[in-house]
């Protein structure tokens, strides 16, 4: 795959310390230089070199976040963070986390943008796997602009609920039903389950229109239940 990646992960109101956000983070970060090989070079937005793999350093990141975001603790903090990193691959990650507002429009989340990588669909799985471990979420993805437009054209994007991408993780409160027609190979983590192709030849990726069509098919189910809003996950 060629185009822009997104490894996301979502979840619903979760008080969190700075502390226990630096810890979430530097072991995603740590995780991913394990997978690329590589200590990969972020720099937040406002041009501060950091290794995500350093505690000390994103909580030092994270503590002036913290401290710029008026709406704390209700809505948590939000840091971007921006790398150019081997084989000249862009990364970008967004952290939102330690919101405790139940309001609908505040969603702790973390999205992973990859593009340019080598081989990326051989290893992504492992790149939502790390998220998964490090953040806990009530669901995530690996997904991609031509599945967002594709969910966009089926009226399928909004909401709160958890959308099927090329690869899906769903938390164990959320039980997966076969679709029907697509067939599904359901891998358990400590959490949850990931939810993917049983096609080796495809690297266990969906298609678009696979991933387009399971998320129409499931809408509605426990599966596919909105995050809450009175805690972090069903």
């Amino acid at each position: 795959m060629d185009e822009m990646m997104l490894v996301r992960g979502f979840w619903g109101p979760r008080a969190e310390s700075v502390d226990e956000i630096s810890q979430r983070l530097s072991a995603l970060g740590a995780s991913l230089d394990g997978l690329v090989s590589a200590t990969i070079p972020w720099r937040t937005a406002d041009g501060v070199d950091v290794s995500l793999a350093d505690v000390n350093a994103v909580r030092a990141v994270l503590d002036s976040a913290l401290e710029r975001s008026l709406d704390a603790p209700e809505v948590g903090m939000l840091e971007l963070f921006e790398a150019c990193g081997p084989d000249a691959a862009i990364w970008a990650m967004t952290v939102a986390a330690g919101g405790t507002s139940n309001a609908r429009k505040v969603k702790n989340s973390v999205v992973l943008e990859v593009s340019g990588l080598d081989s990326v669909s051989m290893i992504i799985g492992s790149f939502l796997e790390s998220l998964v471990t490090a953040w806990d979420p009530d669901w995530g993805d690996v997904t991609s602009d031509s599945i967002l437009d594709g969910l966009l054209d089926r009226d399928l994007l909004a909401g709160r609920a958890p959308k099927f991408g090329h690869m899906t993780y769903l938390s164990s409160g959320r039980r997966v039903i076969e679709s029907g027609a697509i067939e599904l190979s359901i891998v358990d983590l400590p959490w949850g389950s990931v939810v993917r192709s049983p096609a080796a030849s495809r690297d266990h990726l969906f298609s678009v229109a696979e991933a387009v069509e399971l998320t129409a098919t499931l809408s509605g189910t426990e599966a596919l239940a909105e995050t809450p809003t009175s805690r972090s996950k069903l």
